[in-house]
This record gives structure tokens, sequence and C-alpha cells, in this order.
């Protein structure tokens, strides 16, 4: 038997006798009890269905790490067909660098026109094959 919306249940005409009333929802725990029903007895039962406990199990596993503690050095590397098929506006080669994660247009004074991970335009580094071609402006 489901009770009502207020959470009253009725029953009539139960012949005398032992009964166990349980209530049960998803989500919540059941509740129980034992009564005795005699002949002619009007009896009140308050059951209670609590908020049932949710247990979740989190597994962690060693991993390898994702910081490079050996080495700060950030680099990115094109190759000759991505550098064909990038566009360079105005033939700046340094704009190919805003590809990569991380690059940002530099606010700052002179001395490189992005800045990178935070650090200054003046932390940039420039090759082509190896070759330093950074200049100081």
């Amino acid at each position: 038997m489901q009770a009502n919306t207020g959470g009253v249940y009725r029953f009539i005409f139960l012949k005398p006798g032992n009964y166990t009333i349980s209530a049960a929802s998803a989500g919540l725990t059941s509740d129980s009890s034992k009564i005795l029903v005699e002949v002619g007895q009007a009896l009140t039962m308050d059951l209670v269905a609590k908020v049932q406990s949710v247990s979740q199990v989190v597994e962690v596993n060693e991993s390898a790490g994702l910081v490079n503690a050996e080495n700060a050095n950030l680099s990115a590397t094109f190759s000759s067909k991505q550098l064909q098929d990038l566009p360079i506006p105005g033939g700046d080669i340094t704009t190919i660098a805003f590809t990569v994660p991380g690059i940002n247009l530099s606010t700052g004074a002179a001395y490189g026109n992005f800045s990178s991970q935070g650090l200054p335009g003046t932390s940039n580094l420039f090759t082509i094959n190896g070759a330093d071609t950074t200049t100081p402006t």
C-alpha cells in the first residue's frame, strides 16, 4: 500500500494478529516495525525513512608527473610545411609563435612582440636550424 501525499496510510478490517509494517523509497533507508493488532483496536505507527548515505570510493594511483622537474624550458618546433601553410602577416615570422599555448601579445615596452608563459619578451630565444637568431629589439 502507498501512503497519501501527507504520508498517511490506513489499513482497515485487519484480522487480529502480529504484523510487520515497513516503509521504503528510492534514496531513503527503509524502516520497519512489528505490531500486535487486537480486535477493535486503532493503532498509530510512525515510521521514519532517513536519507540514505552515499559512499564513494576514490582510488588514486601513482603515475608519471606532468611537471618536468629537470628542466623548466618550454619549446615548440615547427616543420617547414607548417611554416609554409601558416599565415605570416607582414612577413613577421614571430607571429607563428601565437599558435603555441601560453603565448600572449607582449604589452611591455619593446624587446619582443610576445611573452611566453608570463615571462617578458626579453626571455624569448629564437633559433632557426639551431642557430640563435634573437636580436635585442
